[in-house]
């Protein structure tokens, strides 16, 4: 394919980094936002400069117990509200642009499969910063190509230590004798950042826009206690497990699992990654 240009921002992050290796392999430029999101006028001269014709936005505050609510929602709705801006005001030709939302914005209380028609109910300032971001972003769509994608929960080689799983990874990497954890019994899906980062170039390629969110998921949920299991007969390692109560959280739905049918109707799921796969690249990188 020709190679086209596409702005990727948060490229230096987490999933930024598999974002850009998935775009170069096929074929992409790809220019990784240097300015500040917050800094309006910067972002004006950068995009004029490179005129991208895709933009993958994933720059943000992805930890939900971030303790500056303030920075939180101005990154998050504010930043990308300059994103939009000034894509919307652009003379040049934008054929898609896709805002990195969240999974966990669902309602509660549902043990089933969340599709995109299950209501909002943000029980955090996270996901209520990225719920404010959709209902902003919606306004830009008469002008822009616009896909909010909604992840679930998701991991991999180089995820900071604050989430879940690569807490559990690494405390088994370094054989320490007691692993401490909140509620081991609740099950939530741990997708693989590869397969996230296909899909999101698979939505910007294929789809262009989309009126609804979309839910970026696999429809497999794992119990906590069954990916510490697997850590066990990957690594050969069994420490203590105890229960913190300093990480169970009050009213912790007991399943967040999401439904796909949306998903594989726009880009149909190709070989993905499951758990094990996921958690034993993890183990083994150093």
């Amino acid at each position: 394919m020709d190679s086209k240009r596409v702005l990727v921002t948060g490229a230096n992050g987490f999933t930024g980094g598999y974002v850009c290796a998935e775009l170069v392999r096929r074929g992409f430029s790809v220019h990784k936002l240097a300015s500040d999101i917050l800094n309006i006028k910067d972002l004006e001269i950068e995009l004029m400069l490179i005129r991208p014709e895709y933009c993958i936005h994933l720059a943000g505050i992805a930890f939900t117990q971030h303790s500056d609510i303030c920075q939180l929602y101005n990154v998050n709705l504010m930043g990308t509200l300059n994103i939009l801006s000034v894509f919307s005001r652009s003379n040049f030709d934008v054929k898609s642009v896709l805002l990195a939302s969240s999974g966990m914005m669902y309602q509660h209380g549902n043990d089933g499969i969340l599709d995109e028609s299950t209501p909002v109910d943000p029980h955090n300032h996270y996901s209520a910063s990225k719920l404010a971001m959709e209902y902003a972003a919606n306004i830009f769509r008469d002008s822009l190509p616009l896909i909010i994608a909604r992840p679930f929960n998701y991991t991999g080689v180089n995820q900071s230590a604050n989430f879940l799983i690569p807490k559990i990874v690494n405390h088994f990497k370094a054989k320490k004798s007691v692993l401490k954890v909140g509620n081991t019994d609740v099950y939530r899906e741990f997708n693989d950042v590869r397969d996230v980062a296909s899909i999101y170039v698979d939505l910007i390629l294929d789809v262009s826009s989309n009126p609804s969110p979309i839910n970026i998921c696999s429809g497999v949920g794992i119990c906590v206690r069954d990916v510490i299991s697997l850590c066990e007969q990957i690594s050969g390692f069994s420490p203590k497990i105890e229960v913190d109560l300093r990480y169970v959280r009050e009213g912790e739905p007991y399943k967040v699992i999401g439904d796909h049918t949306l998903l594989e109707k726009l880009v149909p799921l190709k070989s993905r990654f499951n758990i094990r796969e996921t958690l034993s690249w993890m183990l083994q990188a150093d």
